[in-house]
């Protein structure tokens, strides 16, 4: 780089605003944290930060140029932080404590901050110091917008002292990932994550809430919770919590369930906020257990506009009564499971959705797009273009034109 008029070093006399734009372009990347259609991803890729901080990131090298650049490349450094297991937690805190530069500077600039445990040791100290270390760390913080925290660990953690610790750190936090095991009242967690717009809950956390609030809706709110991803249980807990700007949500498929829809966590949801839900989810496969709760979920959400699903669950889905779904323009299909049931199964023409789905303009293909063009180009005419005039697009997750010939003879995937 060469050097400015006038200027020492190897800093040009730009403005500090302009710097900022360059470092802030060198070194961002799309998060899993801020992308709510996906879905179609293997869990452990969905909520975590995908690039991690180290000694070879740009930002880390910048901040070695000159004075000059170490003072803006703090603030993108210190943005997003990642923190694998309770060592590093350990190491974290004890800067923070030890340090009343980094402190200031961790709490003006770090926006993000992911803690990821999922392969805990034995000991117990280690689940003893976590917790202590993460609410001093916690506390620490000072404007957090995306938090995730996932320890997978057997012994339950003080959930309201996690909670109460993020009182002020969180005030505008917009997307959280909450997978701790413990035990927390739902009132505390509504009050402190007010500003959520992004919540996405694993079951080990069981909410609690006083008796005479079981039945009546509107006690707690989520004024700006757009998007709500959990299982079965997860769905029980927020039925009566008011959510009034709710469009999205995801719903996760981990085993089997209440047969009966009157204590289905998911039905039951709906049958409160269906109608203000616009796209739905369904993350992984419910094979082969039954999916008429999963059909009555779909049917009580009224103005369901985007459905993304698994295939197998999908068929299943659609040879249940009555399901239609009047409003759904854009269908995705992903491919949890290798193999269908059956060699039957499998869709016979666009034309044949138009009973399920009268508005549908757009199905979009997750699944690998691996077969041979040469076969397709044998497939009779007929075959390759029998849904020319559905009005349906079919395309693959980037958007390609695929020809029905295509799906129907790869069978849907398998």
């Amino acid at each position: 780089m060469t050097a400015a008029k006038g200027v020492t070093g190897s800093f040009p006399s730009f403005p500090p605003e302009i710097w900022r734009v360059v470092i802030s372009s060198a070194s961002d990347v799309s998060e899993p944290m801020d992308n709510r259609h996906d879905g179609t991803k293997p869990l452990k890729d969905r909520f975590h930060l995908a690039k991690q901080t180290t000694s070879e990131s740009t930002v880390y090298v910048l901040m070695f140029v000159s004075k000059s650049f170490n003072a803006l490349s703090t603030q993108f450094f210190l943005e997003k932080i990642y923190v694998r297991g309770p060592t590093q937690l350990s190491l974290l805190s004890h800067s923070l404590r030890q340090s009343p530069n980094f402190a200031s500077k961790w709490a003006k600039w770090t926006r993000r901050f992911d803690f990821n445990y999922r392969k805990p040791t034995q000991d117990i100290y280690y689940e003893v110091e976590l917790e202590e270390c993460l609410t001093h760390v916690l506390r620490s913080c000072q404007n957090l917008t995306h938090l995730v925290l996932e320890a997978s660990i057997v012994t339950e953690l003080n959930g309201e002292a996690i909670v109460r610790e993020c009182t002020e750190s969180c005030r505008n936090l917009e997307v959280l990932h909450w997978s701790l095991h413990c035990s927390v009242q739902r009132s505390t967690f509504a009050s402190v994550f007010r500003c959520l717009k992004v919540l996405r809950l694993e079951p080990m956390t069981q909410f609690t809430c006083p008796s005479f609030s079981v039945n009546h809706i509107g006690l707690e709110e989520f004024p700006y919770l757009t998007t709500v991803e959990g299982g079965d249980d997860v769905f029980l807990a927020f039925k009566h919590v008011a959510l009034p700007s709710l469009s999205d949500v995801y719903i996760r498929n981990d085993g089997p369930e209440d047969i009966h829809p009157t204590s289905c966590g998911k039905v039951m949801f709906a049958n409160v906020h269906g109608e203000k839900i616009k796209s739905a989810t369904i993350v992984g496969s419910n094979y082969p257990y039954p999916v008429t709760n999963l059909a009555l979920f779909l049917l009580g959400c009224t103005n369901l506009q985007e459905l993304v699903m698994d295939r197998t669950d999908f068929l299943r889905v659609l040879s249940t009564d009555r399901f239609i779904l009047p409003h759904v323009t854009r269908l995705g299909l992903t491919s949890y499971r290798r193999f269908l049931m059956v060699a039957s199964d499998q869709l016979e023409s666009l034309e044949h959705l138009t009973s399920n789905f009268p508005t549908l303009k757009l199905l979009r293909w997750f699944g690998e797009v691996d077969f041979p063009s040469s076969n397709l180009g044998n497939m009779p005419r007929s075959e390759r273009f029998s849904d020319s005039n559905s009005g349906i697009r079919l395309e693959n997750r980037d958007g390609t034109r695929l020809e029905f010939g295509w799906l129907r003879w790869r069978n849907l995937g398998t």
